[in-house]
């Protein structure tokens, strides 16, 4: 799919012109069950499921990047800065088709990530350095793209077990999978 939009117009729509196996690629990618692209492989399921279950968590949301920065560092000792620069590089310029992506296709998006969604969430819960006023902050901000998922605790699909996952790219010999729903 050459575009996001592709991806969820083509590769999810249950009309989309795709082949059954790149329908099926498309779905196994956005789960994170079959290694296609890194980022959505190690998917925050991966990383929450990898941590014990009583790890402390500190998390820093790139929409809010100062503000975390600076609550970490401040918690860690040290002192808040102002006008961070954080460098950032990308490869390539955004092309136009890039920054296109329909109301229908982005709903379909949200759907087939709500197991990240619901993780995601976990994980601002979770953490030392996220207050209740900065997590709904973040859920609102979340329910400007994704409103089902964003008021929604489940999804209407179980998690993917990932624990083989786990043991082949983390060594962990004792996981017992799955998210729970």
């Amino acid at each position: 799919f050459q575009t996001i939009n592709d991806l969820a117009s083509k590769g999810l729509a249950k009309d989309g012109t795709a082949s059954d196996e790149c329908k099926q690629r498309a779905k196994d990618m956005l789960m994170g069950t079959v290694w296609y692209e890194t980022h959505h492989y190690f998917s925050y399921q991966y990383y929450l499921e990898a941590l014990p279950k009583d790890a402390k968590i500190l998390v820093i949301r790139t929409e809010h990047l100062e503000e975390d920065w600076n609550d970490i560092e401040v918690g860690l000792g040290g002192q808040a800065q102002t006008n961070i620069t954080f460098p950032r590089e990308n490869s390539q310029p955004k092309q136009e088709r890039d920054m296109i992506l329909g109301e229908d296709e982005r709903m379909l998006l949200c759907k087939y990530l709500c197991i990240e969604i619901q993780v995601y969430k976990d994980i601002l819960r979770r953490a030392m350095n996220i207050n209740d006023e900065q997590y709904e902050v973040s859920m609102s901000e979340l329910s400007d793209s994704c409103p089902i998922e964003a008021k929604e605790t489940g999804c209407s699909f179980s998690a993917p077990d990932i624990s083989e996952k786990l043991k082949e790219n983390r060594g962990y010999p004792n996981i017992k999978g799955g998210y729970p729903k």
